[in-house]
């Protein structure tokens, strides 16, 4: 008998190529919010560390010099700088997360829908089949009692 064969077999393997690309876009982008969010938490970190030397500089019995003092407000404001700059990166990340998310969903439904046709196919095919199997079985049935009954 004949092997079931879907005509838009390409096509599908062509949306599930797609999707998978789509699949990994997604995690690539997932990957860099992860690393921005990592370094904002080290520069917050840094930030909170630099902090804590401005005020042992402060509480000091040696007393205080003044560049060291002088230094504090530009390396907060830098970090600062910084952090502001990874939050829009963040922000533009997550905006590109949700269109491939988007976009991921869209593929999703287009491979959905050449599925179901195929198994659509593929079940009236198995019909075909059972139906052929049935009547050749039929068929079987009566030559064996049609030659036993001329036999004997």
């Amino acid at each position: 008998m004949k092997k079931f064969k879907f005509r838009l077999e390409g096509l599908l393997k062509l949306r599930e190529f797609k999707e998978h690309k789509a699949k990994i876009e997604l995690g690539q982008v997932n990957k860099k919010i992860s690393e921005v969010k990592i370094k904002i938490a080290e520069l917050k970190n840094n930030l909170l560390i630099g902090n804590q030397s401005q005020e042992e500089v402060l509480t000091s019995k040696g007393g205080s010099k003044g560049r060291m003092l002088y230094f504090f407000p530009y390396f907060e404001r830098g970090i600062m700088a910084h952090i502001d700059k990874l939050k829009g990166q963040q922000r533009e990340l997550e905006n590109s997360y949700q269109q491939k998310l988007t976009q991921l969903h869209k593929l999703k439904g287009e491979v959905e829908v050449i599925d179901k046709l195929k198994q659509k196919e593929k079940k009236i095919y198995l019909k075909k089949i059972n139906k052929k199997i049935e009547e050749d079985i039929q068929d079987t049935i009566l030559m064996r009692r049609n030659f036993k009954e001329t036999m004997g």
